[in-house]
């Protein structure tokens, strides 16, 4: 019996060739793209989860607290919370750091120097508390020796090539020192779906003691293993008494103290915090990709029921004959539902073809690695098997029943119910499918409108025509070959300024912890601030405007004892006049005297307009003795970039020989901060005219199943005298009809959705009504031509043989 059910199936497939490709396009198209995203989001759940005791780790993150006010959360924590939450808090298993200070450095063996932002200092215990894959080396004594250091397989490979690095000797260099440290062990390169990318792991042992246990400066992730059944809200509500014991320094005691501890797993998809390295996952981003992936396949699968009755009134006569012969209504449903399990496992076999196809430019779209061995993991398949039986079944049981059901006279006779005057359920189905196109066309144009806003708002900074230099390993009078080597560039015909900085726009600014303020008045509130360190040219070389007070100027000395704030920092010192804020006085932490405001800024864009303003401070270089520039800007005349590069990497090689000589484009710097949202942008369009395309099979199905239902009207109206132009409006009008109710539904759920993920962002394009007609004209357009390209054909059908077949 079933494997004349096979049989019956394949002949059937065979019999219409057009419509069976139709329906293997349209659900191969609507399984591989699904399938897609189901790898992307799988990837993005995966991460961190192949170490092992991934139920017990946390990172422990900082909060700030003004009162009861949460003023600020910060990923990182003090290089002290470790030690002293182990020693003093029950439950605590083990700790280790990784360190966020100083990760970018020039690593040098011999005569060879590389510039590497993949560097950390870790704990001993780190490699003991996560699972990297050790190749060389003893991982229990790991780290425990001062300048010692762990590289990744791929570093050890660009250093050394073939030959073990075991025991060789490399150099780290910054702007401030120089450390050298031999490799006692090379492990695996860290997996892409890790949160931790670093290439070097020097020993923390290497730092100074007081450094080790300091509880003023918050530069390192600190993960926690807790005890099995330890809950992390005990460890919680026991740390803020637990810092008032050690915020000894004088600065940190008015600031209110308190941790997060976020599981290990949940790392990479939790919110973003202020000094997170790493680009992180958007929840957000991922629900709406999955939101797609579930209406292509409610279209995909939609496509197949309206297909299946459309091609069920050509097999009225099989289907009585069958009945005749003894067939019951249970046999036909088993028939027609393997059909349907034979057309969903051949679009299945047909839909992983594309997806190896399509893989290496999906890649290129999500910016990830996404490989083929995701296909290895069981909860995939369980999840992607569990779906497609689900929306197979479903899709074919609709059919089935239809089809089973049909009176053997009826049919033999071609007279079967219609729903020419009802709203049947194929046009249920087109309305939810036009309803989901349009809502994926506004949602795609009004995030690439957002991108677009964001991209073209002023920022309030120039960073057009800008060369950035990453400054130079420590070297013999370093300073005097710094200076040198910046007058040699003013020097230049193609150069208008230069500037040494702490940072440039679209990078993240250190934050002064409780900037304590005295502003003429007698405070004790503490705020944090982000402090930038510049030269006298910076807010000339960037353009940034003053609303109030000047400038950095040599004429009145070095400056190390004066400030510039921007109107953001205004609201932190209360104070609604600029010009009143001129002559002001602040404490930093820290510093001894206090330093004069004598110029205020307007507020720029320090990051993408993803952010708000932020309360930033100006003081010159020189103003703390441990903080050095980290840049050198230049900038240029017009299109002299190429000869300019090549100049300033002459020069370089004059000054610093030991220092590798890399720059790159402050505006192109600033823009990959859109990476992500233009990512998103481009997955929703490919998966938007997917859907699209898809919706238009459908769309050709219900066209045909239409004019094959109405093949005798057809041919009397033509008979009568019916223009072309007049059988033609009869579809149209009905698929108006369903657009216009589509439209009904989609519009306000799209308003809806859309404005509420608008709302995110502190800076946010309007939604114009625009917007939503130019959506439906697409939509319509789209829809339209494929009606009228199908009932264009019935409509020049020969009238005679039109009345024979209904007849």
């Amino acid at each position: 019996m079933l494997k004349q059910y096979f049989l019956t199936t394949f002949r059937v497939l065979s019999r219409n060739k057009l419509v069976s490709t139709i329906n293997l396009t349209g659900l191969a198209l609507g399984l591989a793209a699904s399938i897609l995203i189901a790898m992307y989001v799988s990837f993005e759940l995966s991460f961190d989860k192949f170490h092992s005791n991934i139920d017990q780790i946390y990172r422990v993150e900082s909060n700030f607290y003004e009162g009861d006010v949460l003023t600020d959360q910060w990923a990182t924590s003090s290089f002290g919370y470790g030690k002293a939450m182990k020693d003093n808090i029950p439950g605590i298993k083990n700790f280790a750091r990784v360190a966020l200070d100083q990760t970018e450095q020039v690593v040098g063996y011999k005569d060879e120097f590389f510039r590497e932002n993949t560097i950390t200092y870790a704990d001993p215990e780190y490699f003991t508390m996560f699972d990297f894959n050790l190749i060389e080396g003893d991982r229990s004594s790991m780290l425990k020796s001062p300048n010692t250091v762990v590289v990744t397989k791929s570093a050890a490979e660009k250093l050394f090539h073939d030959r073990s690095a075991i025991g060789e000797v490399i150099s780290f260099s910054t702007s401030r020192a120089k450390r050298e440290c031999e490799i006692t062990a090379v492990i695996e390169d860290l997996p892409e779906n890790s949160h931790i990318k670093f290439d070097y792991f020097i020993s923390f042992n290497s730092l100074p003691e007081w450094k080790n246990n300091f509880w003023y400066l918050h530069e390192v992730y600190t993960y926690v293993l807790l005890e099995k059944n330890q809950s992390p809200k005990g460890i919680e509500t026991a740390f803020p008494a637990l810092a008032e014991k050690f915020k000894t320094h004088e600065a940190l005691k008015s600031k209110t103290w308190g941790i997060s501890l976020v599981p290990l797993t949940d790392i990479h998809l939790s919110p973003w915090k202020q000094y997170e390295r790493e680009v992180k996952g958007n929840k957000t981003s991922l629900y709406s990709l999955l939101a797609v992936a579930a209406i292509i396949l409610i279209i995909a699968w939609g496509n197949y029921i309206n297909i299946s009755i459309a091609r069920s009134y050509e097999r009225t006569k099989e289907i009585a004959i069958r009945k005749f012969n003894g067939a019951g209504r249970k046999m036909l449903f088993q028939q027609f539902i393997l059909e349907s399990a034979v057309v969903n496992v051949l679009a299945l076999i047909l839909s992983f073809g594309l997806v190896i196809v399509a893989l290496p430019y999906f890649r290129l779209f999500t910016d990830s690695q996404l490989t083929l061995s995701l296909l290895d993991e069981k909860l995939f398949w369980v999840t992607c098997l569990s779906v497609f039986i689900f929306g197979a079944f479903t899709s074919g049981f609709y059919p089935a029943v239809v089809l089973s059901s049909f009176k053997p006279i009826n049919s033999i006779k071609g007279h079967v119910t219609s729903h020419k005057h009802t709203f049947s359920p194929a046009k249920v189905l087109m309305v939810i499918q036009f309803a989901m196109s349009l809502f994926l066309i506004t949602g795609t144009v009004i995030v690439y409108r957002q991108i677009q806003f964001m991209q073209n708002q002023s920022l309030g900074v120039n960073v057009n025509e800008k060369v950035v230099l990453k400054f130079p390993a420590a070297t013999e009078n370093f300073e005097e070959r710094v200076r040198s080597f910046s007058e040699d560039l003013k020097s230049r015909h193609e150069v208008k300024n230069v500037t040494l900085s702490g940072s440039v726009p679209g990078m993240e600014v250190a934050k002064f912890l409780s900037n304590k303020l005295r502003s003429g008045r007698s405070s004790d509130q503490n705020r944090l601030y982000e402090m930038l360190t510049v030269d006298f040219d910076y807010l000339n070389t960037y353009q940034i405007p003053m609303i109030a007070g000047r400038k950095f100027d040599k004429k009145f000395g070095n400056e190390s004892d004066k400030l510039i704030v921007n109107e953001s920092s205004l609201e932190l010192l209360e104070i609604a006049d600029p010009e009143e804020a001129i002559g002001k006085e602040v404490m930093l932490e820290g510093q001894p005297e206090p330093f004069k405001i004598i110029g205020v800024t307007k507020n720029w864009h320090q990051k993408s307009l993803s952010n708000d303003y932020t309360p930033i401070m100006f003081i010159m270089n020189s103003a703390i003795s441990w903080i050095r520039p980290a840049y050198i800007t230049v900038d240029f005349k017009g299109n002299s970039f190429k000869e300019l590069v090549s100049g300033l990497e002459q020069d370089w090689g004059k000054y610093f020989e030991n220092s590798s000589f890399d720059y790159f484009y402050a505006d192109d710097f600033f823009d990959r901060q859109y990476k992500s949202e233009e990512s998103h942008g481009a997955i929703l369009t490919l998966f938007t005219i997917l859907a699209l395309f898809v919706s238009c099979l459908g769309l050709f199905a219900l066209t045909s199943h239409a004019a094959d239902r109405r093949v005798k009207e057809i041919g009397i109206r033509k008979v009568l005298g019916a223009s072309i132009g007049s059988i033609i409006m009869i579809f149209s009008k009905e698929t108006v009809y369903l657009i216009v109710i589509a439209i009904i539904i989609a519009v306000p759920v799209s308003l809806f959705t859309m404005d509420n993920w608008l709302n995110d962002y502190p800076f946010r394009t309007k939604i114009e009504w625009y917007i939503y007609g130019l959506s439906i004209v697409v939509l319509t357009v789209i829809s339209m031509a494929t009606v009228i390209g199908q009932s264009l054909k019935a409509a020049r059908s020969n009238p005679i043989d039109a009345l024979k077949q209904g007849g």
